[in-house]
């Protein structure tokens, strides 16, 4: 059976989520996102299922998008999008949170928003 881990509550739209694309899997709801991410690399779990956007962290997700890289079968290169600028503490939190989890991070831009 397949072992998902997923961020949010028992009834959350992540496990929801999480039961319509992982139809008969076994689920382990997280409290945070840091221990969805060290369950799928501590392979406990297949699989884990975050939010794209999360009011709740401060941080929305405009847009992601992967692409294959042509060195390696089967790995991907992802490019995300959110509002906040690197500077901003709950975004700069955000992103070193994630250089934890991913072999090379790159910032391509960080604009101030329009007033």
């Amino acid at each position: 059976m397949v072992k998902v881990a997923y961020y949010g509550d028992v009834g959350s739209y992540s496990e929801e989520a999480s039961l319509k694309f992982f139809k008969h899997a076994e689920l382990r709801p997280c409290r945070r996102f840091k221990d969805v991410f060290n369950y799928v690399v501590g392979e406990e779990v297949d699989s884990g299922v975050v939010p794209i956007e999360n009011s709740l962290e401060g941080i929305n997700l405009t847009k992601i998008e992967s692409r294959p890289k042509k060195e390696v079968l089967w790995e991907y290169i992802f490019f995300i999008d959110f509002e906040g600028h690197r500077l901003d503490s709950k975004c700069l939190e955000a992103l070193n949170a994630l250089r934890n989890y991913v072999p090379f991070m790159k910032v391509l831009g960080s604009y101030l928003k329009a007033t």
